[in-house]
């Protein structure tokens, strides 16, 4: 089975344990990586344009520029050859093929980008780890959102997506509630059993 862990730095990141797969990172979550598994990531994605990295994380940049390791990005950059350009035109064309009604400009966020890597690079498993939007800022919630809406593309595409058990993503994090319990149905007093419906089907 082919696998690949997403990592970003949200909260679920700390229990983060590597699959054996490839393993893609979220902005600045490459630094944190090489650090403590002492080697750079499959890929690395940071999917601001090169320039608006340069100007808003100086400290960031100059880091990059000195690691040399390589990095996914919108755009190329003449002087730096380890700045490798997101394929979206390759992208595109693969995930219309199989899905004409795709809403393939509903990208607004880096974890979205390496979803649709994922996708496309043919895994069976993606695991996602520290990708949370846990926040209350409205700008978060349209990246949860959108992430969530390449989730339900990977599953129609028969991929399977497991999301870390601290995360927010798809309510899998138990919020307040008992571990290992979840979210209710909405609108039930008496919620159905469907991990009992699903076994029951699958008979």
């Amino acid at each position: 089975m082919k696998q690949v862990d997403i990592l970003g730095r949200g909260f679920s990141a700390r229990s983060y344990e590597p699959s054996g797969g490839d393993v893609f990172t979220i902005n600045a979550m490459q630094f944190g990586y090489a650090k403590k598994f002492e080697q750079q990531p499959t890929k690395a994605f940071w999917m601001d344009h090169w320039e608006d990295i340069a100007s808003y994380a100086p400290g960031w940049w100059e880091y990059l520029c000195k690691q040399k390791s390589p990095i996914i990005n919108p755009a190329k950059h003449l002087d730096h050859n380890w700045i490798i350009e997101y394929p979206i035109k390759e992208y595109i064309t693969h995930l219309l093929f199989k899905f004409p009604m795709i809403k393939f400009e509903y990208i607004n966020n880096t974890t979205a980008y390496a979803m649709v890597a994922a996708i496309c690079g043919d895994y069976d498993i993606i695991h996602l780890h520290g990708i949370d939007f846990s926040t209350d800022n409205l700008k978060r919630e349209g990246e949860r959102a959108c992430t969530e809406y390449w989730i339900a593309i990977a599953h129609a595409m028969d991929i399977c997506v497991i999301v870390n058990e601290e995360s927010h993503l798809l309510d899998t994090s138990p919020g307040n509630r008992e571990p290992g319990t979840k979210w209710p149905l909405y609108g039930y007093k008496v919620q159905p059993d469907i991990d009992q419906i699903i076994a029951g089907e699958l008979e």
